[in-house]
């Protein structure tokens, strides 16, 4: 085991390395570690213990896949240096990252190995970590067996008492102007994945397809970084295209099979990791000839997010916008089964985080935090209609797989929003308007690419994707 100092320069080399919109500067870093360190010192802790691999990411912005072996980070309240705990063959890939970046005031202390003997294990480098230390905050996300070791290293002391606080968690909800930039990158790239599926999708559209356009996107994000000067990451940049055809839309976590079709309407998807900060779109599509039934959903679904969308802005709480959502779908008849789902949720490093636009979330918004609107509609079964263009589904008539009455599927739109002084700032602006949702865009040329996709893979009854709708 060792213990090696990171001796990264800082000044005109973090200058030279920084990119607006593409990178995070060294000195954000460090202003991170000391608000962990403000929030020690005005709540009595001694020490945070950080062990998850976003919170690493978000104080140092080094990039790795912790697999099984351990990763820590101790902060202390005093001026004890920060320190790294992790595994020996991270090491030099560690310290050149932080070299890299340009933080220079992070040591790195080494294990030999997960389940290593004692004397070489991480918990032999932790108690020496911790010691004289009384008050230590660990995250609620610490396994227990690894925070019941951290609570055995300091056991011998009987002033020592170890809490559960999600310091970073907080923190992160409000973004910074450099974490805004990069998910305004993020943004633009999902309208333009988004934009690419509208511009190819046709009648029974191949799924796999779909897909196959996010490794465009993707080669567009690593080819911009490479013209700002910025080599990007291999693990925190993403493109994620897909599409839940109509059949299943009705269950919003269904996983697609990539033979399944689009023969009614779908929910296009575009999800964009960019240097380690998410954005989402979602575009609820239908068919030309949509029913009115399938009408009057899309339109209800409109209303309950135009409803989050009139309260949406600073000073408001999060379950007040989910409950201004949910309020005009129950008014139309529809039950929580026909809903599932909260109205939105935070982005940042994580794709789902904090705040959460639900009814036990009580988080006030601030200026910088982002967060989705997504209220959903989920009709699986049939409806009746009660008055004249006016639907509610049949209590308990739920459509199986198999059943040739699929109902009205689901209804979704997902947009990322900042959460601004006066208001809110729509980062994935792209069209809702029912004749662009109802209009197929691709071409020939799409088609022939879908049947020699089908052909290539031998997908059976793929010969029809060149016909006319």
């Amino acid at each position: 085991m060792g213990d090696i100092q990171s001796t990264g320069q800082v000044g005109t080399q973090e200058v030279s390395l920084h990119q607006q919109g593409y990178e995070i500067p060294a000195t954000e870093y460090r202003d991170r570690i000391d608000a962990v360190r403000n929030y020690l010192d005005e709540n009595g802790l001694d020490a945070h213990v950080v062990s998850s691999e976003i919170a690493l990411q978000y104080l140092t912005g080094v990039d790795f896949y912790p697999l099984e072996r351990p990763f820590f980070m101790v902060i202390f309240r005093d001026q004890r240096p920060q320190r790294l705990l992790i595994p020996i063959m991270e090491g030099t890939h560690f310290q050149g990252q932080l070299q890299a970046i340009g933080l220079n005031n992070v040591s790195v202390l080494t294990y030999d190995e997960y389940l290593a003997e004692p004397g070489h294990c991480w918990q032999d480098q932790m108690t020496t970590l911790l010691a004289n230390t009384n008050q230590i905050a660990i995250e609620p996300s610490l396994p227990s067996n690894r925070a019941q070791a951290i609570k055995d290293t300091v056991a011998g002391n009987t002033e020592a008492q170890v809490t559960m606080v999600d310091i970073t968690g907080q923190l992160r909800m409000v973004k910074s102007d450099n974490e805004i930039a990069l998910i305004r990158q993020a943004s633009d790239y999902a309208v333009s994945g988004m934009d690419k599926i509208y511009a190819k999708s046709y009648p029974k559209m191949p799924i796999i397809q779909i897909f196959s356009y996010g490794k465009k996107v993707l080669q567009d994000m690593i080819k911009d970084f490479h013209l700002q000067g910025v080599s990007p990451s291999a693990i925190h940049n993403s493109a994620l295209l897909a599409s839940w055809p109509d059949d299943m839309s009705a269950d919003p976590h269904y996983i697609p099979k990539f033979t399944d079709r689009i023969e009614r309407g779908a929910i296009h998807m575009s999800f964009i990791e960019f240097a380690g900060y998410y954005s989402e779109l979602e575009t609820k599509v239908e068919q030309k000839n949509a029913s009115p039934e399938e009408k009057y959903y899309y339109d209800l679904m409109m209303q309950s997010r135009e409803a989050a969308l009139s309260v949406l802005g600073p000073g408001v709480i999060g379950s007040d916008v989910d409950a201004a959502a949910k309020s005009v779908l129950y008014d139309a008849g529809l039950s929580y089964e026909h809903i599932l789902h909260r109205t939105g949720h935070g982005l940042g490093l994580e794709h789902h985080e904090a705040p959460f636009l639900v009814a036990g979330d009580h988080t006030v918004l601030e200026p910088g935090m982002v967060v989705s609107i997504e209220p959903g509609i989920y009709i699986n079964g049939r409806s009746e209609e009660v008055s004249q263009g006016v639907y509610v589904p049949i209590t308990d008539d739920v459509c199986l797989p198999e059943d040739d009455c699929p109902g009205a599927g689901g209804y979704r739109h997902s947009h990322t929003y900042l959460i601004t002084e006066d208001g809110y700032e729509d980062l994935t602006p792209f069209t809702t308007d029912w004749q662009d949702v109802t209009t197929y865009k691709g071409g020939i040329g799409p088609r022939i690419m879908g049947a020699l996709i089908g052909s290539a893979l031998k997908f059976k009854d793929y010969e029809d994707l060149t016909a006319s709708p």
